[in-house]
């Protein structure tokens, strides 16, 4: 707590009145780890609402029209649910006591939409700008309520209509967007049906989407996503490497030290990233406040050129109250198509997994084999509105050519809590890189420019280039190169491990 409070007495010194909004990636209770101290859902509850009262201590607003005088918007953890990793369809009783914890910060025309699922969407600039907060446990392997995309009533499924009904309205109206979560779309933590749909919907609306930001790893890192490659990879299909995900990311020392093997995997698949940049997608993944290493925090800069010359005429359009209603509609029309026990099926399912975990916590995740597969019915000539997206011709966005909303660069902090935490030392997070920096030298944060990263952090592993032709080759034989290549990696090895030197002790 000393921390927590330490690091919002600084964001108030430091951050305030320069920043425009707030993503804020969720994991507010502390971790299952101590088996002598277990979580109790009250305790998860009143973190869950002490991170609020922080956040509206230093950002609340005098104006009775809003909570906060900058748009602040949330997204549930892993951790933040009784058990972890465990969630269902709701409306349930998490959808509820999250919505009463979060009701100043989500759009009242929204509480319904809410209540099904724990995703919405804020306006954080009016008219301009929109950040989704999205449930990523409905896609997360380790949620066994949850049994990935396909099925017309799980709720990963139910979460891409949403998607889907937003994403065009925001469209219509020539808003640019940003993705939010907690989990990351990595393919060692989302299920591969998830994932597939995922990266193809990154694509198809590419002239909106800027970017996503996420956490949980506890790791600096970025991930791009290849919407045109369908080729399934074995390594993603392997049981035995996910069970070994499981383990590093959610277990005590083994998460500490299962991140030297998930940084291997990480530079594999950039050494898989071709030179055309356009058919790429990036997600952000940083580092948290409550480390695994050190503490982070970071800042983005976006071009603002333009801005107020984009016109914003909300006559033209229907209320956001219609659209969520069509969402409602959507979903009861998606679970219309099963039959009455089915849908009963599935709830005492639910109720009783959740008995059977809350009657043994130390078994909570080993109790995947108890879950069944059911058959999804579907009616004569339905067709599933979400999938295959369209792939329409739309011209490339914020994330692809310079323009206003386009990133141009983030500052990543970071605390040194050998030095704070040494008598009379002032509490300081220190600026640990900026993506302009050597050897980045990122000019801005355009997906061109994360794939010529990319490429050369996973130079390393290639002999001739990802694609094996003559038109995409990495020189390795040029020493100028592989020293821009051995520097690179070295840097970006110690950002992973937010500058706590981590690499030097696992080798």
């Amino acid at each position: 707590m000393s921390l927590i409070d330490a690091t919002f007495e600084w964001i108030e010194d430091n951050l305030k009145g320069e920043i425009d909004f707030i993503i804020w990636t969720g994991d507010n209770a502390r971790h299952d780890n101590d088996h002598k101290l277990p979580r109790s859902e009250k305790v998860i509850a009143e973190l869950n609402e002490l991170m609020v009262q922080k956040f509206t201590k230093v950002f609340g607003s005098d104006d009775p029209r809003k909570a906060f005088e900058i748009p602040i918007i949330p997204s549930v953890g892993n951790n933040d649910v009784y058990p972890h990793n465990i969630f269902g369809r709701g409306p349930n009783a998490q959808t509820k006591r999250l919505y009463q914890q979060w009701r100043s910060m989500v759009p009242e025309e929204q509480v319904h939409v809410f209540d099904r699922g724990v995703s919405f969407m804020v306006e954080a600039i009016p008219g301009k700008l929109a950040v989704l907060s999205l449930n990523t446990l409905y896609w997360f392997k380790s949620n066994n309520l949850v049994d990935g995309c396909d099925g017309k009533n799980d709720p990963g499924h139910l979460q891409f209509r949403w998607l889907a009904i937003v994403l065009r309205e925001l469209r219509r109206r020539n808003m640019k967007v940003w993705l939010s979560g907690h989990v990351p779309p990595s393919p060692k933590v989302y299920d591969p049906t998830c994932l597939d749909r995922f990266s193809a919907w990154l694509y198809a609306y590419r002239d909106i989407i800027i970017g996503g930001v996420y956490g949980h790893m506890n790791v600096d890192h970025f991930l791009l996503h290849d919407s045109l490659d369908k080729k399934k990879k074995k390594s993603d299909q392997s049981e035995n490497a996910d069970l070994k995900e499981f383990i590093n990311f959610d277990d005590g020392r083994a998460s500490i030290f299962g991140k030297v093997d998930y940084l291997q995997d990480l530079r594999g698949l950039y050494s898989e990233v071709r030179e055309d940049w356009s058919r790429y997608a990036v997600s952000y993944v940083s580092p948290s406040v409550i480390p695994t290493y050190l503490p982070g925090l970071r800042v983005w800069e976006y071009n603002t050129t333009g801005i107020n010359d984009i016109k914003v005429n909300t006559q033209e359009f229907r209320p956001w109250s219609e659209v969520f209603r069509e969402v409602e509609l959507e979903f009861d029309a998606a679970l219309s198509e099963f039959d009455d026990d089915d849908l009963a099926d599935f709830d005492e399912l639910e109720e009783q997994h959740i008995l059977l975990i809350d009657s043994d916590l130390s078994d909570a995740g080993k109790k995947k084999k108890h879950k069944k597969k059911k058959d999804n019915k579907k009616k004569k000539g339905d067709r599933d509105p979400t999938w295959p997206p369209e792939f329409p011709e739309v011209i490339a966005g914020p994330a692809y050519t310079p323009q206003t909303f386009t990133p141009t660069k983030y500052t990543q902090y970071f605390l040194n809590l050998t030095d704070s935490n040494s008598e009379g030392a002032p509490f300081n997070y220190d600026v640990e890189y900026t993506t302009d920096d050597e050897p980045y030298g990122l000019d801005n944060l355009l997906v061109s420019s994360w794939v010529k990263l990319a490429r050369k952090l996973g130079a390393g592993l290639l002999l001739n280039g990802p694609d094996n032709n003559n038109n995409n080759q990495i020189d390795l034989l040029d020493p100028e190169y592989q020293n821009q290549v051995h520097r690179a990696w070295k840097t970006f090895v110690q950002y992973f491990f937010v500058s706590s030197g981590f690499e030097k002790s696992s080798n």
